[in-house]
């Protein structure tokens, strides 16, 4: 440890340094080695101070440790990269299978109305049924043209049905076994933890990846038999309104 002398003159404000030895500060404290002196006329003061390392001139960087600072810092921001890119691969899946949920919900509503419409169909025999059976009791007939197409109508839509939509199996399945070769993704330079670590969340990036892929197709297919769903209840639903205002029109000549 090297202690800086700094010798003032408090008079003429004159400084001048000496470098001296002197023990270390953990055996002697410095402020006590500040002290004052009276030459003649003249007032001086002085003072000790310590020398940190700081105060040394920097070593001298070699191009060498320039290039190893290089490769340091560019592999911190390469795991830095993959460590994002695993966590927006899993944001990514978290909304894929929120999608898929809300996809399914909307698939088990589907299906309600579908079995709405059925249920119409069933009640509207019923009806249709009993309006003849009143025309016969009062001594109307009913004319071949006159016959109700509704039902052949909504009878094809069920026919179009057959194999459509709800069995008792999962209506969405996601692969989880989507991982990818395993290993081998990066080229490696400093052979160090970092690199494993890399190595490892590509990995897991490449597995999301493919559990994401999975994910895109079910959705896929789940909107488009959807779709085709809608397409079909909106054909029953036509046909049950048109049965139910022919229904409705047969009763007002009834009551006539």
């Amino acid at each position: 440890m090297r202690l800086k002398y700094n010798f003032a003159q408090v008079a003429t404000l004159e400084f001048s340094e000496i470098w001296v030895n002197s023990k270390s500060p953990s055996e002697e404290k410095l402020d006590d080695l500040a002290c004052t002196h009276t030459l003649g006329f003249r007032h001086y003061s002085c003072s000790f101070e310590q020398s940190t390392a700081m105060d040394e001139p920097p070593a001298q960087v070699t191009e060498l440790d320039q290039i190893k600072y290089k490769m340091n810092a560019v592999t911190d921001e390469s795991l830095d990269a993959t460590r994002r890119m695993m966590a927006m691969c899993e944001e990514a899946k978290e909304a894929g299978i929120s999608t898929l949920v809300m996809l399914d919900d909307q698939g088990e509503q589907l299906d309600r109305i579908n079995e709405g419409m059925d249920q119409i169909n069933e009640d509207m025999k019923d009806a249709e049924k009993n309006l003849d059976d009143l025309n016969k009791c009062c001594g109307l007939c009913v004319l071949p043209w006159n016959k109700r197409k509704g039902k052949s109508d909504f009878a094809k839509q069920l026919k179009d049905e057959d194999g459509f939509g709800g069995g008792d199996g999962p209506r969405i399945i996601v692969d989880q076994n989507g991982m990818g070769p395993t290993g081998g993704y990066i080229t490696r330079i400093t052979n160090d933890a970092r690199e494993d670590e890399m190595d490892q969340n590509m990995q897991e990036v490449a597995g999301m990846i493919g559990n994401l892929r999975n994910m895109a197709i079910d959705m896929g297919s789940e909107i488009t038999q959807q779709n085709t769903q809608v397409e079909r209840i909106h054909l029953k639903a036509k046909a049950n309104a048109d049965r139910i205002k022919k229904a409705n029109e047969q009763a007002s000549k009834l009551l006539k």
